[in-house]
């Protein structure tokens, strides 16, 4: 790993790869944070401590990510998010804009999330979900495999679903 020193960087991050070239001004790194080869960083980016964000990563601009969580391979997230502590993003992840998620949060792989999601402490979604624009779930919500719910739903009492599919 190598240090990137541009001016626009604040904090004690680290780089590696050839990254310096694709980060947008305004750019925060706490301490420990780590960057792969080939990631996106728009404007406004706020990384705090002891993130790892793996390669083939996008942010967009305005995105704030809260200490300790670790982003999986090929991940993209639009503008306007803000993840709290100790997120788990699995690889083939993306995030529409104005997405706000609460601690405790696991996100299966080959998830998409619409614009306007609120996940609330504690949940976990499973692989292949699919979730449409003005969602708030949680907390404490679990929802399994092949979902796709939306648009408009609210759901804040705890369940656990497996199967189902409300096309939007």
């Amino acid at each position: 790993m190598r240090d990137c020193t541009q001016s626009r960087l604040l904090g004690t991050g680290r780089l590696s790869g050839n990254v310096c070239e694709q980060l947008g001004p305004n750019i925060q790194l706490g301490p420990n944070v780590q960057l792969g080869p080939n990631i996106q960083l728009g404007p406004n980016i706020q990384l705090g401590p002891n993130i790892q964000l793996c390669p083939n990563i996008q942010l967009g601009p305005n995105i704030q990510l809260g200490p300790t969580m670790q982003l999986g391979p090929n991940i993209q997230l639009g503008p306007n998010i803000q993840l709290d502590p100790n997120i788990q993003l699995d690889p083939n992840i993306q995030l529409g804009p104005n997405i706000q998620l609460g601690p405790n949060i696991q996100l299966g792989p080959n998830l998409q999330l619409g614009p306007n999601i609120q996940l609330c402490p504690n949940i976990q979604l499973g692989p292949n979900i699919q979730l449409g624009p003005n969602i708030q779930l949680g907390p404490n919500i679990q929802l399994g495999p092949n979902i796709q719910l939306g648009p408009n739903i609210c759901c804040l009492k705890p369940r656990r679903t497996t199967a189902i599919s409300i096309v939007y």
